[in-house]
C-alpha cells in the first residue's frame, strides 16, 4: 500500500532541518530513506513515483520530508516507536553482547549493506536504521525471481541475505504448501528434505549469479524450530521440522564453504544466548514462520548482534586488527591464585569454571591458527612444573610457540617473544592479570579492560 497522496499546499510555516545522511542522496535514495526511516519498509513503486513527481515539481526535500511525516501510516509508526522506545527503558539494564568489540582499533565504519529478505530482515533494518547503518532493504522473498540491479558493487560492502522458510519449503512440497506440511501422516519427510537442499542451492546459486563479483554475500542461517516439536515420546531427532531446518542450515553452510563470494553466518547461537522464549516468534506464531518476535527488546538485541557479525566478517575479509599471536600471563589468568604461594596444590581447585573455559578458547584460537605464548614473572622451573600438574594433558607447554618464564620486565620478555614468532606489535594481543582478579586486554600499544 501506498501512502495516501498530499495535498501540495505545505502545512507547516517553519522549516524542517534534514540530516546530513539525507541531503547527499539522490531523490530515489532520498525517498527510499524516508520510507525505511519513517514506515520501517521499503518503498512501493506507486508512492515512491508520487514523491518523485513532486520532487521533480519543485518540492523541497523539507518540504516532501514534513508532508511525509504527516501520513497515517508514518504517524502510527512513530507511536510504535515511542512504545517500543518506553518497553526498552523499563526492561534496561541491557543484557551484555553476545559479541564484545572493545578489542578494535580501527576507526568504527559500518560497511554500507544491502539486505535482502522478509520478516526477519525488517527486523534488522529497524535497528541498523536506529545504530546510523549505512543500509538499504531490498524486498525478497527466496524464490527465483529476478535479484534487484540496483545491487552494484560501487555502492555497497557487502549484501546480507535472510532466506524465507516457508518458500524454499513451498518450493519442495507437491501441494506447494510450505505451512503445515509436516504434520501430514502421509509426508515423506525424507524426500521432502532432499528435494529442499535442491531447491536451497538452486536459490543461492540463483542469487550470487545477480550480485557483482567481488561482493560479499553472507546468508544467514534459517531459525531453528524446537527441537520437541513432535511431543515428549516423540521421534524428534528423524524425521521432524526440527531434523529439516537443521539438515537446511547444514546443506547451506556446506554449499557456501565452497563458493568464494558466499559465506555462512550462523544465528542461532545467538537466539540461545538471549533466550528463544523472549524472541524466537515461533512459541507466538508458527514454526515455519522463521522470524523474530516484533514485541520483543531482546529480539533488538539479536538484530544488533547480527549486524556486529556481519561486521566482524567484513573485517575479517578486509584483515582489519587481525590477531595473529596472544601472549598470557600464568597467575590469575591461566589458573586461579599465585601457585608460588600454595603449600599445596589441587589442580581442579585452580582450574576448574573460568581458567578451564579460558584454556578451551586459547586452544580454539591455535586451532585456527593464530599463535600462543606465556609471558610471566615468575621462577621457571618450578613454574613449568605446576603448570603440567594443574593441565596435565588438556593444556601443554608444547602448545605455546614461545614460553618466557623469568624476574625480567614483561616488556623485555614480549619483545623476545615478538622476535621470535616473527609478529608485529599491533597483531598480538597480551591477557595479563591487573586489577583485582579481573583480566586485562592489551592488543598492539593499548590496554582495555
Amino acid at each position: 500500500m501506498g501512502l495516501l497522496q498530499m495535498p501540495l499546499k505545505p502545512r507547516w510555516p517553519f522549516a524542517t532541518r534534514l540530516e546530513p545522511a539525507l541531503i547527499a542522496l539522490s531523490d530515489a535514495d532520498f525517498v527510499e530513506a524516508l520510507y525505511q526511516r519513517h514506515l520501517g519498509r521499503v518503498a512501493d513503486g506507486h508512492g515512491k513515483a508520487y514523491y518523485l513527481r513532486l520532487l521533480q515539481h519543485g518540492w523541497t526535500r523539507p518540504r516532501v520530508l514534513r508532508d511525509f511525516k504527516r501520513s497515517p501510516e508514518a504517524r502510527r509508526y512513530a507511536q510504535h516507536q515511542k512504545r517500543r522506545d518506553l518497553l526498552k527503558a523499563i526492561l534496561r539494564p541491557e543484557q551484555p553482547p553476545l559479541l564484545p568489540d572493545e578489542l578494535r582499533r580501527c576507526p568504527e565504519k559500518k560497511p554500507r549493506t544491502a539486505l535482502l529478505g522478509t520478516c526477519l530482515a525488517e527486523s534488522l533494518l529497524q535497528v541498523a536504521l536506529d545504530g546510523g547503518w549505512p543500509i538499504r532493504h531490498f524486498l525478497m522473498d527466496s524464490g527465483l525471481q529476478e535479484v534487484d540491479r540496483q545491487i552494484v558493487a560501487e555502492a555497497f560492502d557487502a549484501v546480507l541475505v535472510n532466506l524465507t522458510l516457508r518458500t524454499l519449503l513451498s518450493m519442495s512440497v507437491e501441494e506447494g504448501d510450505g505451512d503445515l506440511f509436516y504434520l501430514r501422516p502421509e509426508r515423506n519427510m525424507g524426500q521432502i528434505q532432499a528435494q529442499a537442499v535442491l531447491n536451497l542451492r538452486q536459490v543461492v546459486d540463483h542469487i550470487l549469479a545477480a550480485i557483482p563479483p567481488g561482493l560479499p554475500v553472507f546468508f544467514v542461517s534459517l531459525l531453528e524450530p524446537p527441537a520437541q516439536v513432535e511431543g515428549v515420546l516423540g521421534r524428534n531427532r528423524h524425521g521432524s521440522l526440527y531434523r529439516l531446518v537443521r539438515s537446511l542450515n547444514d546443506a547451506l553452510e556446506d554449499h557456501l564453504s565452497a563458493l568464494p563470494q558466499g559465506h555462512y553466518l550462523e544465528i542461532n547461537d545467538i537466539c540461545r544466548y538471549y533466550g528463544d522464549a523472549s524472541v524466537y516468534d515461533g512459541y507466538l506464531s508458527h514454526y515455519t514462520h522463521n522470524g523474530l518476535s516484533p514485541l520483543s527488546v531482546q529480539g533488538e538485541w539479536i538484530a544488533r548482534d547480527i549486524l556486529e557479525r556481519l561486521d566482524g566478517a567484513v573485517r575479517v575479509l578486509r584483515a582489519e586488527d587481525p590477531v595473529k599471536l596472544i601472549i598470557t600471563d600464568l597467575d590469575n589468568t591461566l589458573w586461579r591464585g599465585v601457585l608460588a604461594e600454595e603449600d599445596e596444590i589441587i589442580p581442579w581447585q585452580h582450574t576448574e569454571g573460568w581458567p578451564l573455559g579460558y584454556a578451551e578458547a586459547l586452544l580454539a584460537c591455535k586451532q585456527r591458527g593464530i599463535l600462543l605464548a606465556i609471558c610471566s614473572k615468575n621462577e621457571e622451573g618450578p613454574t613449568c612444573e605446576r603448570f603440567r600438574q594443574l593441565w596435565g594433558q588438556r593444556l601443554r607447554l608444547e602448545d605455546f610457540c614461545s614460553v618466557r618464564i623469568n624476574w625480567q620486565p614483561k616488556s623485555q620478555n614480549i619483545a623476545q617473544i615478538l622476535r621470535t614468532a616473527n609478529i608485529l606489535p599491533d597483531h598480538a594481543l597480551f591477557i595479563l592479570d591487573a586489577h583485582a582478579n579481573e583480566p586485562t586486554f592489551a592488543h598492539g600499544n593499548g590496554p582495555t579492560q
